[in-house]
Parts: structure tokens; sequence; C-alpha cells
């Protein structure tokens, strides 16, 4: 299991969703010239992966659809956080990222700030609330799509990138009013995941990886294998709704330096910005990209 090679036979299929809400606007650092945000930071990671999907895809003057993708956005509603991509389009091949991106940065702009990526896809947004739920259900929808035609492919990866609790689980936002959580696994965004990580191809089941970002040294917990160490309850609530790492990929992640243990989950919180890097190439190493060098944005697309 989870070990299909990627081919334009048997393509993977990663979701992205990104929380667009106004929380995002806070800052997450400033290199004394500039404050970035944390919708700046998603925005960053998000254009990172995709210029190396896109290199990933290319062989020689052909890109190859070994990937496909969905990047979405959500705060009061959902939509594509690709300015120039439908959210009905979704997934695309990686060929369209060719044509979609929307800004083309230069040699010389690149190597004086490390903030910039070779192409840009992504529109940093932060306003109105967090329907995660609908995100989640949007990812659902497509990847039960996505696996009726294609049975012998790697399953699907959700990868969300979240700053705050989701508004749209009506249940859980009057539990919050009281001022509890009360159990967890009666949730509907809980019922949710559960759903989307019951979907398979033949090669596993659909993986929710989650990363949980937020400005401020915070103490930072990365993949726990248990809640008993878990000290807030949203922490408690990310790991309900992420996927157990399979035994096969284990060792994958321990190449990044993440110290793994048998039954430990997709997920990490307040990740501080190398983490979240790392965290994203993690989840998409199944693809091969892992092996592409990091610093190496300035490579021609032809």
């Amino acid at each position: 299991m989870y070990d299909q090679k990627i081919s334009r036979e048997n393509p993977i299929l990663i979701i992205i969703l990104v929380d667009q809400s106004e929380s995002m606007e806070a800052e997450f650092f400033n290199d004394g010239n500039k404050k970035y945000t944390v919708a700046d930071i998603a925005k960053h990671v998000i254009d990172k992966f995709l210029f190396q999907a896109l290199r990933y895809c290319q062989n020689k003057k052909e890109i190859r659809d070994y990937i496909q993708i969905a990047i979405i956005g959500y705060n009061t509603s959902i939509k594509s956080a690709l300015p120039k991509i439908a959210l009905e389009e979704f997934p695309i091949g990686a060929s369209r990222l060719k044509n979609s991106f929307i800004k083309k940065n230069e040699y010389e702009e690149m190597k004086n700030n490390s903030w910039i990526t070779r192409y840009e896809w992504v529109q940093p947004v932060s306003a109105g609330v967090t329907s995660m739920m609908t995100a989640l259900t949007k990812a659902n929808e497509i990847s039960q799509q996505w696996i009726s035609n294609h049975r012998n492919s790697f399953p699907p990866i959700i990868i969300n990138i979240t700053d705050g609790m989701p508004t749209d689980d009506l249940e859980l936002s009057t539990r919050l009013e009281k001022n509890t959580m009360g159990d967890l696994d009666t949730l509907e965004i809980v019922s949710v995941s559960k759903q989307i990580q019951k979907l398979k191809t033949n090669n596993g089941n659909v993986l929710i990886c989650n990363a949980h970002v937020s400005p401020g040294k915070k103490q930072m917990i990365t993949f726990p294998d248990t809640v008993d160490d878990l000290y807030d309850d949203y922490a408690e609530l990310m790991y309900k709704i992420s996927s157990r790492i399979p035994d096969e990929l284990l060792v994958r992640g321990k190449e990044y330096g993440f110290n793994l243990k048998e039954g430990a989950k997709f997920f990490v919180f307040n990740a501080e910005i190398s983490t979240l890097l790392k965290f994203v190439k993690f989840g998409t190493a199944a693809t091969g990209m892992s092996k592409l060098p990091d610093d190496d944005d300035t490579r021609k697309l032809t």
C-alpha cells in the first residue's frame, strides 16, 4: 500500500485547502523592511509547492500531468485560491500552471529576497470567517469523483493550512459559546473528515494532513501519536480530523528530521516556517518532488 509509482496513467491528486479568514492578516514575522502576515506565509509555501510540481512534471519540452491539483481558499465561502483558475475547473493538471501564474519574478529580484519565488500563483487573502468544514466537504466531492477514474493511483492527499477554529460547524460554535468543546467525535466536522478518510484507491486511503500556523512563539506540536500531550482543545480537534501516517510513509518523514512514532497523526500545531515547508514536502513526498533541490527556483520552464 502507498507505493504506487506516479505516471500519466496513474497520476496523483493533491488538494491544498488554505485558510483565508480575517485572522490570517496577523503578522507572522518581519525582516526589518517588510511585515509578513500568516496569509503571506501560506501563499509562499503554496507557490513553492506549485513551482516544484510544475518542474517535476516537466519532461524536456513537454509538461506531463503526473500531478493533478486543486487549491481551494476558504473564509466566509470557498473559492479557488488561484485567480486564473475557477473553482469548478478543479482538479487541473500541472500543465495548466504554466499559463495561470499571476506574476513572474526575475532572478536578480529573487536573489535578494528569499521570500520571492520564480512564479506566483496565489493571491494572499484575509477576510471573513473560517468555513473549514465547507472546504473539506468540497475536497471530499473532488476526491470521490477523481477516485472513480483513478482506482490504481496513489490515494489523494489533502493538505489543510489554517490558523484558526472552523466557524461553519454550528454545534462547535454553540459549544464554544458555552466555553466547552464536549465530545469531539460527535462534531460534524469530525464526521466529514472520517468520511473522507474512508475513501480509497487500490493503493490506500485518502490522507488528510493538517498544518496549524499562528503568529508568535508558541509551543509547537509535531505529529503527535496520542492526545495525552496536547495542551490545547483546538489541537485535539485538529488531531481528530487528521489521518494517521501510514507505516509505509514513516521512514519518509524521518528523512525530514521528524521524530515519528507508530500511530503518529499527519498534523502539526503552531508550526514555524521551516516546519511548515517541510510538512508540505513530506505530505507530497509520494510524488517524488522531494528529490528536487529546495533552493533552485531559477530553473527556466520551457
